[in-house]
């Protein structure tokens, strides 16, 4: 089944509109450290995690964002690091951060990042877990591909967006208590061409997809009822 882009697209495309028109905050943008090719496998993006604060993600990032905008009740706010990449984090409600998006400047090559490329897997055999990749089953860490590749991620499935314009690798972590999804979305087809896009990464996500949204609510709540209550 394809799958759709709208977690990030909408959402993240609103905010690269906006830090890209001169009307900026005015801050410093040297104050934010962001390596953006740290902790690149995990659960973060400038060392940004689903359910933190807005004055949590302020004291993390240094400074104000640069452009932000309220969108279906939630806040939408970027900032634009040293380098050119775009960071996006979106407040659900305007209470907890329930969707963060890192636009690479310059694109990632996903043989660098550890991802399967179309070539790797076009002749993909064996199975990790019964995961299937592009409707394919994937090698076991004996398979030909890691002697090729040793610093391919297995855990992530391999899939396209629903209109096939972009390459989506993703994969699934239950251990906040609701499901988190980290995954990396390929360059445009339409923007680079059909040979090039599938093997060049253009943005890192961390979000809670939709039908998780109200498990995302309670488990902040009870959050913050504890920390009340301390």
């Amino acid at each position: 089944m394809l799958r759709s882009a709208g977690l990030s697209n909408s959402t993240f495309r609103i905010c690269s509109s906006l830090l890209m028109t001169p009307v900026l905050l005015g801050v410093s943008r040297a104050q934010t450290t962001c390596d953006p090719l740290r902790d690149m496998h995990t659960l973060s993006i400038c060392q940004l995690t689903l359910g933190m604060t807005p004055s949590h993600v302020l004291d993390t990032m240094k400074r104000p964002p640069d452009a932000g905008q309220e969108q279906g009740g939630d806040i939408v706010s970027g900032w634009k690091l040293a380098g050119g990449a775009l960071l996006t984090v979106r407040f659900r409600k305007k209470q907890y951060v329930s969707a963060l998006s890192l636009d690479f400047h310059p694109l990632l090559r996903a043989s660098d990042l550890g991802l399967p490329t179309a070539f790797e897997d076009q002749y993909g055999s064996g199975g990790v877990d019964g995961i299937g990749l592009a409707g394919r089953n994937y090698p076991t860490t004996s398979g030909s591909q890691l002697k090729d590749n040793p610093k391919l991620k297995l855990a992530y499935r391999r899939d396209e967006t629903q209109n096939s314009e972009r390459v989506i690798w993703y994969r699934e972590d239950n251990s906040a208590g609701y499901k988190q999804e980290i995954g990396f979305l390929s360059a445009s087809r339409l923007k680079v061409g059909e040979r090039v896009y599938q093997n060049d990464v253009a943005t890192k996500y961390v979000t809670v997809r939709k039908p998780e949204l109200e498990k995302f609510d309670r488990v902040m709540e009870r959050a913050a009822t504890s920390a009340a209550k301390q």
